[in-house]
C-alpha cells in the first residue's frame, strides 16, 4: 500500500510541467480565474443542488442580521415551535403565537399568517408597490429581492423584514 502510494506520487512528480512563468493562484470556480464570495456562492447552489441555486439573498444596503434572518429563514433554520418539537423539544402548544390557529412552521409564520400577511400587505400600500398574490414563503421572498432593484423597493425589503423580525423576535 505505502509503495503504491509512493508511486503514485512518482508519476505526479514526473508529469509536472515546470517554467520560467511567476506562479498565481487561479480560482476554478469561476470564468475569470478570480475568486469572490459571489462566485463561491453560485458554485456551491451549483456542487450542492441548493433549492435557492442563483437565488440572491444576501444584499449590501441590508443590515447584517436582516442577511442573517432571510439567510436563515430560506435554510428553514427558525426555531419555530413545528422545529423545535422536531429536535425533541416538547412544547405546551403548537400553535402560532401571532394567530392562535395554525401550526407554527417557517412557511405559516412568514407567509400565510394572517397576522403577518397583513403586514406584508400595510408595507405594501406604504411603498405604494402592488404585490400579486404569493403562493409560498420562496415565491414572497423572490418577489421582495426583484422589488429590491428600486430604492423604494430597498426601502420596502429594509422595513418590512425589519418590522417582522422584531415582530417575531417579541411574540416568540
Amino acid at each position: 500500500m505505502k509503495e503504491t502510494r509512493i508511486e503514485e506520487l512518482g508519476n505526479m512528480i514526473r508529469l509536472a510541467t515546470l517554467s520560467d512563468k511567476e506562479d498565481k493562484w487561479n480560482w476554478e470556480g469561476d470564468d475569470s480565474g478570480v475568486f469572490s464570495v459571489k462566485s463561491l456562492r453560485l458554485f456551491l447552489d451549483n456542487v450542492l443542488n441548493s433549492p435557492f441555486a442563483g437565488f440572491r439573498c444576501w444584499n449590501n444596503w441590508l443590515p447584517p442580521k436582516v442577511n442573517c434572518f432571510v439567510w436563515r429563514l430560506l435554510l428553514n433554520r427558525i426555531p419555530t415551535r413545528s422545529n423545535l418539537r422536531s429536535r425533541g423539544i416538547s412544547l405546551s402548544l403548537d400553535a402560532c403565537p401571532l394567530c392562535l390557529v395554525e401550526e407554527e412552521t417557517v412557511e405559516h409564520l412568514f407567509h400565510s399568517c394572517t397576522v403577518v400577511s397583513d403586514v406584508w400587505k400595510w408595507f405594501c400600500k406604504w411603498c405604494k408597490l402592488s404585490m400579486e398574490q404569493h403562493t409560498s414563503l420562496d415565491h414572497l421572498i423572490s418577489s421582495l429581492i426583484d422589488h429590491g432593484t428600486s430604492d423604494k423597493g430597498k426601502k420596502f425589503i429594509h422595513g418590512g423584514c425589519n418590522r417582522v423580525h422584531s415582530l417575531v423576535r417579541v411574540e416568540s
